[in-house]
Order: C-alpha cells, then structure tokens, then sequence
C-alpha cells in the first residue's frame, strides 16, 4: 500500500468507514453533472434574443447586440459630430442589430459604388435614406429586443438564485 493508500485508509476509519461509494450527491450536483457542460459558444449566446419585424410588404430580423457591438457603437459614436451623434448612433444601432430584410442581408440590397465600403457603412447608408417614421419604429423595436434580452437574463439568474 502506498502513502496515499495509507492516508486513504486511515482517513476512511476517521470517518467510520465511510466510502466514496457510500456518499451520495445531493441533488443540485446531480443536476449540474447529469446537464450537458457548457461551450463558449453557449455562453456567447445566452440571452441572444432575435426578433422578426413586419413593416408593410418586408420583415426586417433584428438581433440584440453583443457587448462587442456596443464597444463598436461607442467607437462610431465619437467620429460623428457632437451635434448629429443622437441620430447617427441610432442608425449604427440599427445598422448592428438588422441582419436581414426579407431574407436578405442589409447590406446586399446597397446600390452605390463599393468605393471600399464596409458592410457596416453599407447599411448606415441604407438606413440613412430611409424614411424617418421607419427608421423610429425599427428603433423602438429594437429597444423592445434589448429589453427582452435582459429580462430574459433576469429570468435566468432568479432560477440560480431559487
């Protein structure tokens, strides 16, 4: 018998012979282990809420926003002027959360010259020439995404906490 053999043997007579087969998990560790452990990829889309929006003949999907496309908007934010930032960050935030419109990426349905555009610049300037009273109800929308994507969170965290 090796050292930890011996530790093992005199621990188990401590505890009046008590094995590890003789200890039985309590019901959250069997929980935990009988649930499928987590990827990064689950962790990166919990509380992703995704939505479709029909306006008139189009559906627009719109997506909550991951804390990397916040750190992008803040960073769009600052190259507009002061006084067009309110209207410029909400076509960013939309420009980040519409995937599609009918199926179709935003993008896709730019006409313009490339000239170096990136997806990104693409919608803005999709969105940009876009009518205002569109515009404002994609961006209440996306709100009521963003909303939903916390709630769900809080769900989340107040079943942990039971």
């Amino acid at each position: 018998m090796t050292v930890s053999g011996n530790r093992l043997a005199g621990a188990q007579e401590l505890a009046g012979k008590t094995t590890r087969d003789d200890v039985q998990p309590s019901k959250t560790s069997q929980d935990l282990m009988s649930k499928k452990a987590p990827t990064l990829k689950d962790l990166l889309f919990l509380g992703r809420t995704t939505t479709t929006l029909a306006v008139g003949d189009f559906s627009f999907d719109i997506v909550s926003l991951t804390g990397e496309d916040q750190k992008f908007l803040l960073q769009e934010m600052s190259k507009a002027p002061i006084e067009q930032r309110p209207y410029y960050v909400r076509l960013c935030g939309l420009a980040l959360s519409i995937s599609k419109v009918n199926g179709v990426p935003l993008q896709s349905l730019y006409e313009g010259s490339d000239n170096g555009l990136t997806d990104f610049d693409k919608k803005v300037h999709i969105l940009s020439n876009m009518q205002l009273s569109l515009i404002e109800i994609l961006s209440a929308e996306c709100d009521k995404v963003s909303a939903k994507s916390s709630s769900s969170l809080k769900e989340i965290d107040e079943d942990i906490k039971k």
